[in-house]
């Protein structure tokens, strides 16, 4: 069920409706996501008498986050530091704040084995007609104008100009493994980023992104490095942590969460945010450093097996769940 958030009326009754569940099912704690579920969460903890805790995903922008921060709650928990720091700055004064930080994680289980990946990989490439010695450059999102695919695909005009004389042995391709804007019934931007991957001057090729974890990895497997192109500051970054659990190199923008993920020439590179010639200076010195490319993969690899494992994140908040029952207790 999904409220419609303009009807003042859902404010009251689908936190009674949530009530009742949580009475009829014998629950005893509210998690909410995001900040519209905290609003309607946080009420109906109180009318069921449990307590509640929310999860502030971000990006953090205002309203809706400052009505959450505003209702009665155990615990906020949020993605990154950076999170934190942004809810902090709008939470009203006189309002108590306090976060603890659960990264997201990769579920190891889900990308399957070395065999399959590999077997995916070569499947994937020869569906894009990719060489076994071509570098493909890939961005994973939802085509949505934040997340900054136009940029993508400008930076790789812009790399094809720069890696231009340099009679390199291999071609560099772009594949946008994109998902349809759910939020949108008629997606000009959508079509927007379709009509330039049809442009041959961007070197990219459009990739429906499935639903299925293991077909995503199976993708980013055929990749040799991941971009985050956000136009504004990401909360996390999941496609930059996926890309390093399958030893890929993540090149992000210098703000928000990636700067938590990433660090510079030894786990993945960065760029300047919203500047399509810096992602393309990031992108041809990774390509022409195949040695280091080999060794930050490596790096990357070995640090979200120990960071961010989705094992660590679910224990994490296990440890959560109890705290906030024992202080019921």
């Amino acid at each position: 069920m999904k409220p419609r958030w303009y009807l003042p009326w859902t404010l009251v009754w689908t936190p009674l409706w949530l009530a009742r569940l949580v009475k009829k099912y014998g629950s005893h704690v509210i998690h909410s996501f995001m900040s519209k579920g905290a609003v309607f969460g946080a009420r109906a903890a109180k009318w069921s008498g449990v307590p509640h805790l929310w999860f502030q995903h971000g990006p953090v922008t205002g309203g809706t986050d400052r009505k959450a921060a505003m209702m009665s709650s155990r615990m906020t928990l949020v993605n990154s530091s950076f999170t934190e720091a942004k809810q902090r700055s709008i939470t009203p004064s006189g309002y108590p704040f306090s976060a603890l930080t659960i990264y997201p994680g990769v579920d190891f289980a889900a990308m399957g084995d070395a065999a399959t990946l590999e077997k995916k990989r070569q499947e994937n490439r020869e569906r894009w007609k990719i060489r076994p010695q071509d570098i493909v450059i890939g961005m994973v999102c939802r085509l949505q104008p934040q997340k900054g695919v136009h940029l993508f695909l400008e930076g790789m005009r812009l790399l094809q100009e720069r890696l231009k004389g340099k009679n390199l042995p291999y071609k560099v391709r772009g594949v946008v493994l994109g998902g349809k804007d759910l939020r949108q019934q008629n997606n000009a931007y959508e079509k927007q980023i379709r009509t330039m991957t049809k442009d041959p001057q961007y070197c990219t090729e459009l990739v429906p992104l499935m639903n299925d974890a293991s077909e995503v990895f199976g993708s980013i497997s055929a990749m040799d490095i991941v971009a985050n192109c956000s136009i504004g500051p990401e909360g996390f970054g999941l496609s930059l942590v996926e890309a390093m659990a399958l030893a890929k190199i993540p090149v992000g923008p210098k703000e928000g969460g990636p700067v938590e993920i990433i660090e510079e020439g030894k786990t993945g590179f960065f760029f300047e945010p919203r500047n399509p010639a810096s992602l393309a200076e990031a992108l041809e010195k990774v390509i022409l450093q195949p040695e280091a490319r080999l060794k930050v993969s490596k790096s990357g690899a070995a640090l979200v097996r120990l960071k961010f494992n989705a094992r660590n994140s679910v224990s994490f908040l296990e440890e959560c769940y109890r705290e906030i029952l024992d202080l019921v207790d």
